[in-house]
């Protein structure tokens, strides 16, 4: 397998970055947590800060082949070993996975875009990126943050949607960038909340519209009512979740 390394942003210790953490190692995948103390991101609206680090942590990984996992500090559970990961990863036969989701955030009008640009994701319902979970070779997610500048972009989903669809228009497959329209590594829950379930039989959670496990659920600020499924699965996983 691969190098697999996790890195996450967070500004200060929260009873949800325990949660993930415990989880990831628990799954032997210990996360490191990137600016701590970092005042710009503490004021909630400055995202630039954001890709800076880890912009400035991919600098340091040395093998351009290792598999990086970048996943939001307070609203991720992490549900899967990295084998399972890297696997999934890897058959996805791409250099850049993002997760996807049900909105055009932060800029409804580029649905247009995704339209012209990706027909064939038009039928599935999470079709539109959300970069609170991406995964990828350290050299090609390097190359993605160097090229395009941030300095002012307050927003880390516009400059990844930018990068991703821009990718696609200039047809660059020097990149190889995909969407995880099937929920194979990541579930992103925004407004579709729904869709998930816990199958006690397999211990795994599910997605209703497709039958797919993912590795990675990502709630995008709300839990919502999940707490007692994920009791569920934390007894049967035993990963000494204490606080939920």
């Amino acid at each position: 397998m691969p190098p697999f390394l996790h890195f996450t942003v967070a500004t200060k210790y929260d009873e949800n970055l325990n949660i993930l953490s415990t989880l990831s190692t628990h799954f032997g995948l210990p996360t490191i947590v990137l600016g701590r103390d970092c005042k710009t991101l503490q004021s909630w609206g400055d995202f630039n800060a954001k890709i800076r680090l880890y912009r400035e942590a991919l600098k340091t990984v040395v093998n351009p082949e290792t598999i990086v996992l970048l996943a939001d500090a307070f609203d991720f559970l992490t549900l899967a070993p990295p084998e399972e990961i890297v696997t999934k990863f890897l058959a996805m036969d791409c250099d850049v996975l993002y997760n996807a989701e049900v909105f055009t955030h932060p800029d409804g009008e580029r649905f247009k875009e995704y339209f012209e640009l990706l027909p064939e994701n038009i039928p599935k319902r999470y079709k539109y990126l959300n970069s609170g979970g991406i995964i990828g070779r350290a050299g090609k997610l390097l190359k993605l943050y160097d090229r395009y500048d941030y300095a002012f972009e307050r927003d880390d989903q516009r400059y990844h949607t930018t990068a991703f669809l821009d990718t696609l228009r200039r047809k660059d497959k020097t990149t190889r960038m995909k969407l995880d329209v099937d929920n194979q590594i990541f579930a992103c829950l925004a407004g579709s909340m729904s869709d998930l379930e816990f199958d006690e039989t397999s211990g795994k959670f599910k997605m209703i519209s497709n039958g797919s496990s993912p590795c990675l659920l990502h709630f995008n600020g709300q839990y919502g009512d999940t707490r007692p499924s994920f009791e569920k699965w934390n007894a049967k996983h035993g990963a000494k979740i204490t606080r939920w």
